[in-house]
């Protein structure tokens, strides 16, 4: 067995990687720029709005601090038609540009009439309204189409420019030029494939920088947008409450389920099994939000029974960080009764009606038999053998249902304010932190194959016939 774990732990490393890729990707393509969503972040509503060199240097820093403009995997695959410093760029600048480049073939002249109409230095001493220009310039690069972005130049940005000469005249001139050359759209049809090596987004990402970022196999998830904190301690002060809640929630319901389940499977049709049967059927179909809100209103309601409180974790006021485990327990065990019985209902119901039906299907196996004509006690053949035989799908039960509690906890968290991953995503998601989303995305990856393995090795002391490794 010792062999095969660690065989199953080798693998975990592709796995983990295919998990890290997976989620990189979904980070690059999320909507709009990190470092310009950052900043916006620090500075507040009223300076976001704000343009001009001070802000574009800043997110220039942050991109370079950040790594965002590096190439983004060992090896990229452009054309001819793009420019080698596009990297620098992102969000629709990047992709406007990029597809006028390929549409027309005009690389280095497009560039620098990029480089010359988002140079703002000299707005410092003009009279041009510098939020006027920066929202026709943000309109200016929506165009994907050079032959739509060139009129809107003439119509919308020329007369803006014009308020100074010097600057007008200037970048005039490469667009007149960009305009007069011959047209070269068949360089997007060549490829250039460029190899990056260890200097990319993605391994930094992985392993770090060696500077400000020591990377994901470090446990640094990177920055949240929304302040600026270490996803990794953010997540850190979470993760322990969405999963011992889950792991709780998932003991209690194999604890009360599997009596339940196997009494109504060996009195099949009995009042015990007719009963138990439609009690569980009705609570597997209510939904976790109705009965989590059903709860707080019976019970944690000054008009019904106030008997435990409505959100939370603990009292602020009360509490004292200096409590042993006894006492954090006595005082968290109120804030978490209903809870627990929210996520464990469900769980409880899906457990034993598949606990009764695989005593059912054991018992119709001819080794029961068998065990009766040896003149064994039926308690004996009950959990000797049809118990035992029935734990293999309720081990597989349990290696997917722990991560699916532990991923679903968003709505009972949410509910009962409780301070968990659950809570945790939906406020990344209302503030469009992408970084943290993407974070517990790949943790719930990796306790997925966790459980996956510790299920496996359950299988083996479950059942000794299954072997890991051939006979010679």
């Amino acid at each position: 067995m010792g062999r095969y774990i660690i065989t199953r732990l080798l693998w975990f490393i592709p796995a983990l990687f295919f998990i890290a890729f997976l989620a990189f990707i979904i980070s690059i393509n999320a909507p709009g720029d990190p470092a310009e969503r950052y900043l916006s972040a620090q500075l507040g509503e009223g300076d976001a709005q704000a343009s001009g060199m001070n802000r574009k240097e800043e997110i220039k820093k942050i991109r370079d601090q950040w790594g965002l403009n590096l190439p983004i995997f060992y090896f990229s695959l452009t054309t001819q038609a793009d420019h080698a410093q596009l990297k620098e760029l992102s969000g629709l600048h990047a992709q406007s540009l990029r597809a006028w480049m390929r549409q027309t073939g005009k690389r280095d002249l497009l560039w620098d009439f990029d480089v010359q109409l988002n140079n703002f230095s000299f707005l410092m001493d003009s009279n041009i309204k510098t939020k006027e220009l920066k929202s026709v310039l943000d309109s200016f690069y929506i165009n994907f189409d050079w032959n739509k972005a060139a009129p809107f130049f003439k119509n919308k940005l020329k007369p803006l420019l014009a308020e100074n000469l010097a600057a007008f005249q200037s970048i005039n001139n490469v667009f007149l030029a960009v305009e007069k050359a011959e047209t070269k759209g068949l360089l997007a049809w060549i490829p250039k494939l460029g190899w990056n090596g260890a200097t990319n987004q993605f391994h930094h990402w992985v392993s770090g920088n060696g500077k400000n970022s020591q990377g994901l196999i470090r446990g640094d998830f990177g920055i949240s947008l929304r302040d600026g904190q270490s996803i990794g301690k953010r997540i850190g002060s979470r993760v322990k409450w969405s999963l011992g809640l889950s792991l709780l929630a998932t003991f209690l319901a194999y604890l009360i389920s599997i009596p339940i389940g196997v009494y109504a499977g060996y009195n099949k049709n009995s009042w015990f099994d007719n009963i138990s049967s439609k009690t569980l059927f009705i609570l597997y179909t209510l939904p976790v939000f109705f009965v989590a809100t059903a709860l707080l209103v019976v019970f944690a309601n000054p008009d019904v029974f106030d008997w435990f409180p409505a959100s939370g974790v603990r009292d602020p006021q009360s509490f004292n960080p200096n409590w042993n485990f006894g006492e954090r327990l006595a005082h968290y065990a109120p804030y978490l009764f209903l809870p627990i019985i929210a996520y464990t209902y469900n769980l409880l119901a899906f457990i034993a009606r598949q606990t009764r039906g695989a005593i059912i299907q054991n018992y119709q196996m001819p080794y029961i038999q068998t065990a009766r004509a040896k003149g064994l006690s039926e308690r004996t053949i009950l959990w000797k053998h049809a118990f035992r035989n029935s734990l293999i799908p309720l081990i597989t039960l349990l290696s997917s249902l722990i991560p699916a509690a532990f991923a679903g906890s968003l709505v009972i968290e949410i509910i009962f304010n409780i301070p968990g991953m659950g809570l945790e995503i939906y406020e990344a998601t209302l503030a469009n932190d992408y970084p943290t989303i993407v974070a517990v995305f790949t943790l719930f990856g990796f306790f997925t194959l966790l459980f996956n393995l510790l299920a496996d090795v359950a299988y083996a002391l479950a059942d000794p016939r299954i072997q890991f490794q051939s006979k010679k």
